[in-house]
């Protein structure tokens, strides 16, 4: 019966160890490494924060950061002390507007030449929807098209307006002013793009943003007891 009861003892004095363990400190040896700040630690409790060069960043900060991003490829970064980034992500936006703006420009100048070099040199004359310039460009006249349009049975295709006859000059003007014509289209479509690809930059950054500098490191976390509830300690190696 003593032998129980002592065995009894130890065995609660050392659950009693355990226990206070658990609760006033950390296992310096066995630290919870490499967890993503924002899905990998789950207690109910802990402030997602670090600080890092003297900042402290939060889970809040990366909605914020998210957001500004959003708005402003590169804001977010720069508010969170990633400034190189940031202004790659500025730079991309600046870059991407610029050619926007030039190639829909560009595409406008040529539309003008063409359109100017059809009246000149195949009679057009009053302005015309973009299928009748990509027609035209590949006949040389209105009878040689309407002929195909009719043996193909594409009679909704037939021009039949008298402003919409023409008659090139020569083959070559013709060829000239197809070449005007693609090169305007082309223009126009990579402006096109570079609206797509404002709209990537955009989302990429603002994605980007919501990776704070604390978690471009690899993390040793450790969960400490404290008097205001469970908290949460960075180090970073």
């Amino acid at each position: 019966m003593v032998r129980i009861i002592a065995w009894g003892v130890i065995l609660s004095v050392c659950i009693g160890f355990a226990q206070d363990a658990t609760a006033d400190g950390r296992d310096e040896s066995r630290p919870y490494q490499d967890h993503s700040l924002a899905s990998e630690i789950q207690w109910q409790s802990v402030k997602d924060a670090a600080s890092v060069e003297g900042k402290t960043y939060t889970r809040k900060d990366r909605g914020a950061a998210f957001r500004r991003s959003i708005l402003l490829p590169g804001w977010g970064q720069i508010t969170t002390g990633r400034e190189t980034r940031g202004y790659f992500f500025m730079g991309a936006e600046v870059a991407l507007i610029a050619g926007y703006i030039g190639y829909r420009q560009y595409s406008g100048w040529l539309k003008d030449d063409y359109t100017t070099f059809a009246n000149q040199h195949a009679g057009i004359t009053g302005g015309h929807p973009h299928q009748f310039y990509v027609d035209i460009g590949n006949w040389m006249n209105r009878d040689l098209f309407n002929e195909q349009r009719i043996r193909d049975r594409d009679f909704e295709s037939v021009y039949n307006n008298p402003d919409d006859e023409w008659h090139w000059d020569n083959d070559a003007n013709r060829a000239h002013f197809k070449s005007m014509r693609i090169a305007s289209d082309k223009a126009g479509q990579i402006a096109i793009f570079m609206i797509g690809g404002l709209i990537l930059n955009h989302l990429a950054s603002a994605i980007d943003a919501t990776h704070l500098p604390v978690e471009e490191n690899a993390l040793s976390v450790f969960p400490t007891q404290r008097g205001d509830g469970m908290m949460v300690e960075f180090s970073i190696r």
